[in-house]
């Protein structure tokens, strides 16, 4: 049997198209199933620092980002209680100096937007909506992709980007039970002309304090200020960032905290709450061909998966999954053992 020329993508999250459209950009084809009915981003932002922007940017993206996004000039501190400010670390055109390429905040529907619209410039029906996928196999020569209304694709790999409740995850490893942190986040979307003009810069500030903390930063053309903060709570375990809290909850949880922290409370439109996990480090995200990558995997991936061979060169399989997670699994190891004693998930971003 000779091996399908494709690779299928589970799910058309941010982690997913990005992957497709890098396939597709190295002539190899690709089909994206999403379970849902419709392509949609959550309402939040998202910072992609100086090595994601370098994938978008030889993607051909710098151009159409240019259009949503934000450069910020700088990440700031603020106390929770008096508002002292110290700058944290340049961005702007120091972060380009030294990295090669920008620091960009954006909206989340923004950037999925533009990547659907780069993957179907590609390649037009790429990507398949209401495809739900229940099973994956590999088989001696193809993967098997499975979906809930009994259909079965087969590819040469499969790569499983269909977020923190994982199926394909499930399936190569088992089940894996997420423990409460004892935190809770929230976030939030404040329209710009709403804050006043010292709230309203170009800049990603932190706010540090007791039992909490606040991060806001501007995205979609510095329109919209992006809210998220976190607070030490036990009574709230969803492991879901799609719930509507309150004003007062969220206010409460920052009763203290200084004015301008209140005044963007106030100001937001909808607040939504989720709760922080961990789950236990992978000690590997791929079996044969098939593997994982974003929150699936339960720290984020990056877009290395576009390093994925030929598939037509069946002896490339195995090397190319390695190439992608060996590097990664050290050094987000590293990174999780600062952070925490297992790896640090937050249940859904």
């Amino acid at each position: 049997m000779n091996t399908p020329k494709k690779v299928v993508v589970v799910g058309a999250g941010i982690g997913g198209l990005t992957a497709a459209l890098a396939l597709l950009e190295r002539g190899i084809d690709v089909e994206v199933y999403e379970q849902s009915n419709e392509l949609k981003e959550v309402g939040a932002g998202i910072q992609i620092s100086s090595n994601g922007t370098r994938v978008l940017f030889a993607l051909g993206l710098e151009k159409t980002l240019a259009q949503v996004q934000v450069r910020p000039e700088r990440r700031e501190l603020r106390h929770w209680s008096t508002g002292e400010t110290w700058n944290w670390f340049d961005l702007g055109d120091k972060n380009v100096e030294r990295f090669g390429t920008p620091h960009l905040m954006f909206h989340r529907a923004d950037l999925h937007d533009l990547l659907a619209g780069a993957v179907r410039a590609c390649k037009r029906d790429a990507i398949i909506l209401n495809k739900q996928c229940i099973a994956v196999a590999s088989q001696a020569g193809h993967a098997d992709a499975t979906f809930a209304d009994g259909r079965t694709v087969q590819a040469a790999y499969v790569i499983g980007a269909d977020g923190i409740h994982s199926k394909i995850r499930v399936c190569l490893f088992g089940p894996s039970k997420p423990i409460f942190t004892g935190c809770i986040a929230w976030r939030g979307l404040i329209p710009m002309q709403k804050l006043p003009a010292h709230l309203a810069r170009m800049v990603g500030t932190n706010w540090l304090g007791p039992r909490g903390n606040v991060l806001h930063y501007p995205v979609r053309r510095g329109e919209i200020m992006n809210y998220v903060s976190t607070s030490e709570r036990e009574d709230w375990q969803i492991e879901s960032w799609s719930t509507v809290g309150t004003k007062d909850e969220l206010r409460n949880d920052f009763r203290d905290w200084h004015p301008d922290v209140q005044l963007m409370i106030d100001q937001i439109e909808t607040p939504y709450k989720w709760a922080l996990m961990i789950r236990a480090p992978m000690p590997a995200w791929s079996k044969a061909r098939v593997t994982l990558l974003g929150d699936g995997n339960v720290l984020a991936a990056s877009t290395e998966s576009s390093t994925v061979a030929d598939p037509s060169v069946a002896d490339c399989v195995a090397s190319a999954f390695r190439r992608f997670e060996f590097p990664e699994l050290t050094r987000r190891d590293t990174i999780a053992t600062f952070r925490y004693p297992v790896a640090y998930e937050a249940a859904a971003p």
